[in-house]
């Protein structure tokens, strides 16, 4: 019998985000160009935790970003699932500030706020300010 349980569309992208990341071949970045990285590839799981638990790391933020996008939009769909992965520690508590005002709607906020980002991806140039 089916489960009647909804997935949100954040931990739908997570999953997938998991999916594209895992051994033995996660998808990562060339981070070499990008100013303040480690001077390697980086699997995009491992470049998440360094955004998330090392604040030094915010100085290279624009410069990852404009990376991310530009990737997402050459490289096509696991590219994107890959840029919002590691954007989703910052979507996900968007998306439970703007729930918890609105719990009936949580589900389709989290629906937005990735459509909103995803969006960015494929029709711009992306800093901290428009995508992270």
């Amino acid at each position: 019998m089916p489960s009647t349980k909804s997935t949100s569309a954040l931990s739908s992208a997570e999953t997938a985000f998991g999916l594209l990341t895992c051994e033995p071949a996660p998808l990562a970045i060339d981070a070499r160009p990008i100013p303040g990285l480690p001077n390697r590839s980086i699997a995009l799981d491992e470049l998440r935790q360094l955004l998330v638990n090392e604040p030094h790391y915010v100085e290279t933020t624009d410069a990852l970003w404009r990376q991310l996008a530009s990737q997402a939009r050459e490289w096509g769909p696991a590219w994107v699932v890959g840029a919002v992965g590691v954007a989703l520690p910052g979507l996900t508590r968007m998306a439970v500030r703007m729930a918890a005002a609105h719990p009936p709607h949580a589900d389709d906020i989290d629906s937005e706020v990735l459509t909103g980002l995803s969006t960015q991806f494929a029709t711009r140039r992306c800093s901290r300010r428009a995508c992270g």
